[in-house]
């Protein structure tokens, strides 16, 4: 793809490094209530709400 002179710009494969499979938690067992934007009732199984950021 470099080599092609009519390719000037190549851009690099995104490799995905996040998990493979997760278990599917049905939203009446999900542990943690958060606040949603709309201020309805929300739910999540983050672990660590600072490790997205």
């Amino acid at each position: 793809m470099l080599n092609d002179p009519d390719t000037r710009i190549a851009r690099p494969r995104q490799v995905y490094t996040g998990e493979r499979a997760r278990r599917y938690v049905p939203i009446e067992e999900r542990k943690q209530r958060v606040e949603t934007p709309t201020g309805a009732e929300g739910f999540t199984n983050a672990v660590d709400p600072q490790r997205r950021r």
